[in-house]
């Protein structure tokens, strides 16, 4: 059973009052599970600014794993995670969304992670305001843009 801080039970309460059912949005996300991979806040935000600077410069490429030579959905977020943070994520999308915790978009921060279809197709890094930064398709580089779909779930490395 998990306990809430008083904060979060009067906002469930509120909630519940308000609408007639709980809302679970209305709670932070649970902390991390012991298979859950975290990292600090700090290391979070280093991944996110690396994989920032890598926009236009890191060409895809399908099963690649290189900043500079180039690297597909995955590779690029765990490559990013593992140079800034040692997060040790798994190779490939559906695996990194297993691994990490899932939080509702309205607790994304920038660095959290973003996921495309269940099971997960295609991933980025969250950049903020609706924005991901990702890599995509053959022929392209690493891009920061507009999330395209609601058909996607958000994951963090935040320990709480």
């Amino acid at each position: 059973m998990r306990h809430l801080s008083k904060t979060s039970a009067l906002l469930a309460a509120v909630a519940l009052a308000a609408t007639g059912t709980a809302v679970s949005e209305v709670l932070a996300p649970s902390s991390a599970s012991a298979s859950d991979i975290t990292t600090s806040r700090s290391n979070i935000w280093q991944s996110y600014v690396l994989a920032n600077s890598r926009v236009g410069d890191t060409p895809y490429r399908y099963g690649g794993t290189s900043l500079w030579t180039g690297a597909d959905c995955s590779g690029f977020t765990q490559t990013v995670y593992d140079k800034r943070s040692g997060a040790n994520l798994p190779r490939t999308a559906e695996q990194q969304r297993r691994a990490v915790r899932a939080i509702s978009k309205r607790w994304a921060r920038p660095g959290d992670l973003v996921f495309f279809g269940a099971p997960a197709y295609h991933m980025g890094i969250y950049a903020g305001n609706g924005y991901v930064v990702d890599a995509s398709r053959s022929g392209s580089t690493v891009k920061k843009r507009k999330i395209w779909t609601s058909d996607v779930r958000y994951g963090t490395l935040r320990a709480s």
